[in-house]
């Protein structure tokens, strides 16, 4: 973490040492972008998706996600920089949200800190940073610019060259702002920050670049984007006519080209209101107000186990009603194999609920429990969990159809797992049965229930049974999610499968090809599961290219590494 800076000029030079506008490039994945995919497996889409849903997250939090967030911000600044006590008290004390546009362009240690932690992705310091982050997007709302025709905005600075050709390479793609992106109304004054920056660098390798911002008129007043607004009249310098984007601002990468006249790299984007359609559909899944248990689960998703954890404790610390959040510890427990762990997490969980005099959900720390001891393959003390909670379940007056599907579906993956086919086809069936009476027929859900029928149909050798379930699946998923979907994902890769096993070695390259590049697509670089992928897409596409050969000794290699990939 940089040190919290005293002026404007020793503000400008921390962000020129950063080097970079902090961006994520995002490449949708569909037929026309397999290729290009392919070509580059440290496409950042999964970094997009989670970065994006991440801070829209931070913006919906309620006021009592807010609480202590002020003081510990200020208590964290104070360790960095020891001497900016006294400001920062008086930060804290006069503290008021509708100010956060002046504290942002007047008080240095808020850009500072703040921006870097955004540049770096430092989740548990963001989170820390949560306040300003929900107060920054709601002025920012409130301020933002209403335009009645097409503008520019400008921001020059100097960036590597290995910067410059990683944008060139992205071109025709879309990409996101990692932190606040400050620009100017005005052209000369970008280009006089460009060349004010190059000479802060001692270094050959930096090139000179002006963005080029254009804000179409079809997209600029849309509400669903992040906001933006000109905040000039809250800064000591409003002679640079600033416009503040807010992090998450998407951005189509048009074109980079040079410009003689000036020597300068021009970049070219478009303020675009597109986004990507995985990470609309989470949106709409998500409610207006969120808390801290939704950032949690937010970490666990993207493979940040410690994190998630230190979070859920500090909250279970916090809570007086912590039964839920002791659920979420167990989910994390899991995924870290720590299974006795996630055991004594379900007792407090259960004793909780004992305690509360509620039995309504006393099912869950029961399915819990099965859930843990299936994975320690204690199979039998699983199914007598799920036995207790289906029986609890059906006791309640008021019938929880969803949760008694959840249930069946739990018991189906036990007898799965024992090997036992037909018992689990009978409770898969009582599961589809239960869901589509909550649901109704076409829902995601029901989807997944009609994908294990596939596989278990598969596995029996019922391959014309097995398609149909899963194009059944497919069908429902193609018209209820995006097509970058994880389930989608799934069901191509077994749909695939059962190609496989009908000796349609082609047919099963190109739905496998299809499901590990959605799935490799949506995890963030950091994840612990991306390079397992990795090394199987580039066997799929190795394996593409011996099937085009037609040697006999290509054909038996073929076979060899096509049987190895599916015992994967």
């Amino acid at each position: 973490m940089s040190m919290i800076v005293h002026d404007q000029a020793q503000l400008f030079q921390q962000d020129s040492d950063n080097s970079f506008v902090s961006m994520t490039f995002y490449c949708p994945i569909g037929d026309a972008a397999l290729d290009q995919t392919h070509k580059n497996l440290s496409i950042e889409n999964g970094d997009f998706l989670y970065g994006q849903l991440f801070l829209e997250l931070l913006t919906r939090l309620d006021d009592e996600a807010m609480h202590s967030s002020l003081h510990d911000f200020v208590e964290f600044c104070k360790k960095i920089h020891a001497s900016n006590e006294s400001e920062l008290i008086t930060f804290e004390c006069n503290y008021k949200a509708e100010n956060i546009l002046n504290y942002y362009s007047q008080k240095p240690f808020v850009y500072a800190v703040m921006n870097e932690a955004l540049r770096k992705q430092q989740w548990s310091q963001l989170i820390t940073m949560r306040f300003l982050i929900r107060d920054l997007y709601v002025q920012l709302r409130k301020s933002q610019l209403k335009l009645d025709q097409t503008t520019h905005v400008y921001r020059g600075q100097a960036i590597s060259r290995q910067e410059l050709q990683r944008m060139k390479a992205y071109t025709k793609n879309s990409t996101a702002v990692n932190s606040f992106l400050s620009t100017s109304r005005n052209r000369d004054v970008a280009l006089t920050m460009a060349r004010s920056n190059a000479e802060r660098h001692d270094r050959t390798d930096v090139e000179l670049v002006v963005f080029d911002i254009e804000m179409n008129i079809n997209c600029i007043n849309d509400s669903k984007m992040a906001p933006y607004a000109d905040i000039s009249n809250r800064s000591n310098f409003s002679e640079e006519v600033e416009v503040l984007f807010m992090p998450g601002s998407v951005f189509d990468l048009i074109d980079v080209k040079f410009d003689e006249q000036d020597r300068v790299w021009i970049v070219t984007l478009h303020l675009t209101c597109a986004d990507s359609p995985v990470l609309t559909y989470i949106k709409q899944q998500l409610p207006p107000r969120t808390c801290l248990s939704h950032i949690s689960a937010i970490l666990y998703d993207m493979g940040q186990f410690d994190r998630a954890e230190q979070l859920l404790l500090e909250l279970v610390n916090n809570s007086i009603n912590s039964v839920e959040l002791y659920d979420q510890l167990v989910a994390v427990k899991l995924a870290k194999s720590d299974y006795s762990s996630a055991l004594e997490y379900i007792k407090k969980g259960l004793n909780h609920r004992m305690a509360m005099l509620s039995s309504s959900d006393l099912y869950k720390s029961y399915k819990l429990f099965g859930n843990v001891y299936k994975v320690m393959d204690n199979d039998e003390i699983a199914m007598d969990h799920y036995s207790i909670a289906l029986g609890l379940l059906l006791s309640y007056k008021d019938k929880n159809l969803l949760a008694v599907g959840d249930v069946h579906l739990q018991i189906g993956l036990l007898h799965w797992k024992a090997g036992n086919l037909q018992s689990a086809t009978r409770s898969f069936e009582d599961s589809l049965r239960f869901k589509q009476v909550a649901l109704g027929k076409r829902d995601p859900e029901v989807a997944r229930i009609l994908m294990n029928l596939g596989v278990i149909a598969n596995q029996q050798d019922k391959y014309e049974r097995a398609l149909e379930f899963l194009v059944k699946a497919l069908d429902i998923q193609l018209e209820m999610l995006p097509s970058d979907h994880y389930d989608v994902a799934q069901t191509y890769n077994h749909i695939g499968l059962v190609y496989a096993q009908c000796d349609k070695q082609d047919l099963y390259l190109a739905f496998a090809h299809r499901s590990v590049t959605i799935e490799l697509s949506l995890l963030p670089l950091a994840h612990p599961s991306r390079a397992e992928l990795i090394e199987t897409v580039e066997e799929i596409r190795s394996l593409e290219s011996l099937w085009t050969m037609n040697a006999s000794l290509h054909k038996v290699l073929f076979s060899e590494r096509l049987a190895t990939l599916l015992n994967r």
